[in-house]
């Protein structure tokens, strides 16, 4: 359950670059990486740029907050495959992938994640209609 949350955060990130990208009429560059913090420090940036242009109110105490949970996240699970995985793969030494994790407030996980959830798709369903590349 958690890894399909850090990929759903994963992939909405990627979008609101790609979407952005097209909106602010900069160069389209197809992010490939799992690093969530990474991600973010492309589309922080976009989102602010969007919301100058007047096409949404932003507050960067809001943009803060996302920003610190994204950060937890990558913290437990920098390359996307810790909570996907028992074990890291054996390039990485066959150990266990979580070894620091001793338990999980599965409530409030579902809770914080639908909250970024509503922050990510109110991103991505606010951006203005676009004609995209084919």
């Amino acid at each position: 359950m958690v890894y399909l949350y850090r990929h759903y955060v994963e992939l909405s990130l990627k979008h609101i670059i790609f979407l952005g990208q097209n909106i602010l009429g900069q160069p389209v560059h197809l992010q490939e990486g799992h690093v969530l913090v990474e991600l973010w420090r492309h589309a922080r940036p976009i989102i602010e740029g969007i919301s100058a242009a007047g096409h949404w109110q932003n507050d960067s105490g809001e943009l803060s907050a996302v920003e610190s949970l994204i950060g937890e996240v990558n913290i437990n699970d920098p390359d996307g495959e810790r909570f996907q995985y028992a074990l890291t793969r054996k390039k990485k030494g066959n150990q266990p992938a979580l070894p620091n994790l001793t338990h999980l407030d599965i409530r409030n996980l579902f809770d914080v994640m639908q909250r970024l959830a509503c922050f990510l798709d109110g991103c991505i369903d606010g951006m203005p209609e676009i004609d995209l590349p084919e």
